[in-house]
């Protein structure tokens, strides 16, 4: 994530572990057709949706309905769909985890990292699908988890900083997705447009042609273009442990 950081993020991890999972033959999949109007009809690979998900074209119900599904199937399988969930959010994660560590100036940012992600894992069976809004309720989870691990980090640094010496100044690292924070923030762009920017212009995920198709009286479907995303193969079940890194001693 940035320069300064000791050890590989878990989100890292994580992402690289949702990659292997939803390129190649056999890649995980939804069949989106049984969830919600307005997706497409048949399986599509996750990696795609993720990038589809941030559509305009999509609702906040169709958004719902496709993660309810998700958590459903991660509470059922706890490693290989817990992968899958915790890739699809990972996005959202990392804008949480700058946002956060942006001025920090003491300790490891990758134990906010780890913060946000146990935060996130643990709201992934806890979140209560009858309500809306599944995935921002889970992220929320999250940021909660990751500023008391800030604060704890925080207070403990001053504990131990010696008498009348200024406290240290922020770390001068710099991150593309700040940027799209920032614009977020001040209302530029919407949450979506900025995952949407960051999956296509800094995670290097090919943009999906999204195309209406006529269906009799004019309703609209929306299809992808099923191009593949990364030759790969997939490792057939990753534990959820794949998701963690040990920590230095």
């Amino acid at each position: 994530m940035s320069a300064h950081h000791v050890t590989e993020s878990p989100l890292d991890t994580a992402e690289t572990s949702f990659r292997l999972l939803t390129t190649g033959p056999g890649s995980l999949s939804l069949d989106c057709a049984t969830l919600a109007p307005g997706l497409p009809r048949g399986p599509v690979g996750l990696l795609e949706l993720r990038v589809l998900l941030t559509s305009r074209h999509v609702t906040d119900d169709a958004r719902d309905a496709v993660w309810r599904e998700l958590v459903a199937r991660a509470r059922q399988s706890r490693s290989t769909w817990t992968v899958a969930a915790v890739g699809m959010a990972i996005p959202a994660l990392r804008a949480i985890v700058l946002s956060l560590t942006r001025e920090m100036s003491c300790g490891d940012p990758v134990d906010i990292d780890i913060a946000i992600l146990a935060g996130y894992l643990r709201a992934l069976h806890r979140v209560d699908l009858d309500l809306p809004d599944v995935r921002p309720r889970m992220c929320e989870a999250a940021r909660y988890a990751g500023e008391h691990a800030l604060r704890y980090i925080t207070a403990k640094a001053e504990r131990q900083r010696p008498a009348g010496e200024p406290p240290p100044l922020p770390r001068p690292w710099f991150h593309p997705d700040l940027v799209l924070i920032d614009a977020a923030a001040e209302g530029v762009l919407s949450e979506l447009d900025a995952e949407l920017i960051s999956l296509s212009r800094l995670e290097d995920v090919p943009l999906r042609t999204l195309r209406p198709v006529r269906k009799p009286r004019h309703r609209r479907d929306m299809t992808l273009d099923r191009r593949p995303v990364v030759a790969g193969n997939r490792t057939p079940d990753l534990p959820l442990a794949h998701c963690f890194i040990r920590r230095r001693g």
